[in-house]
């Protein structure tokens, strides 16, 4: 009798760089949890994000039988097929976003679309990217003046802060223009959390033939964000340098464009 010949298996292969859970050599993927390496925070400058990246490919798998035993399990083997990317998003699941210094929409990347042959689609954080103290570390207590508050010109005083609602302003931002996002930070208490895990998720979807049927695969990926708890005063003098105040512009009633 002739022997069945092994049936092919497909699956998604996810490949994180700076970080990740390594299969065991000579294997060359990642496997679950995702996880990119820990970060601290970083302040004057603070820490960029280089590196952080995930590939993702379908694969197809066939059990090749021991040429010289057919009793033993034989060797899985993996090969890689043309494939089509159809669409890929990479979103923050947590906490809620925006959580960089910058807000541009550049912060995040995905694989362009289109016919790959057995390569990685690679999405990321994009290099240079850093994440902002009270985004991240939500928790902080912290008022502000606004940028476009105009101080009245005779008593009663008014403190004219106001609460971060919803976020924390980090934009618009150009020193060399003299444009800064608030006027002054007029509270400040820390948040005395050590750590806290944001959340990414990536969405891939391909198919094997140009407008043919798709397959869509998700997974989660999460990174630890540090912070030294003895000290908050390097937190707190970054904020304050992107203060129009601290830079030399007081009681403006005009606002650069």
């Amino acid at each position: 009798m002739t022997p069945t010949p092994p049936v092919p298996t497909t699956g998604t292969e996810y490949l994180v760089s700076n970080g990740g859970t390594q299969e065991p050599s000579p294997k060359t993927w990642s496997t679950e949890p995702y996880f990119w390496s820990s970060t601290p925070i970083g302040f004057n400058p603070a820490t960029p994000l280089n590196g952080f990246t995930v590939g993702v490919r379908p694969y197809s798998e066939i059990l090749v039988p021991d040429p010289i035993d057919p009793l033993q399990p034989g060797t899985l083997v993996r090969s890689y097929p043309t494939y089509y990317l159809v669409s890929q998003t990479l979103t923050i699941t947590g906490p809620t976003p925006p959580l960089y210094t910058t807000n541009t929409g550049t912060e995040l990347f995905t694989a362009s679309l289109g016919e790959k042959v057995g390569v990685y689609s690679t999405a990321g954080i994009t290099d240079g990217t850093a994440y902002s103290y009270p985004r991240v570390f939500d928790q902080t207590d912290h008022d502000y003046i606004e940028r476009d508050y105009i101080p009245p010109k005779a008593p009663p005083a008014v403190d004219g802060s106001v609460e971060p609602n919803p976020y924390f302003p980090v934009e618009p931002y150009n020193p060399a223009l003299d444009i800064y996002p608030y006027k002054s930070i007029t509270t400040f208490i820390p948040d005395t959390r050590d750590f806290v895990v944001v959340g990414y998720q990536l969405t891939t979807v391909y198919s094997y033939t140009e407008g043919g049927e798709t397959t869509s695969d998700t997974i989660n990926i999460s990174q630890t964000v540090t912070q030294s708890v003895n000290d908050w005063s390097s937190e707190c003098n970054s904020l304050v340098a992107r203060a129009a105040y601290a830079n030399g512009l007081y009681q403006d009633t005009t606002l650069p464009s």
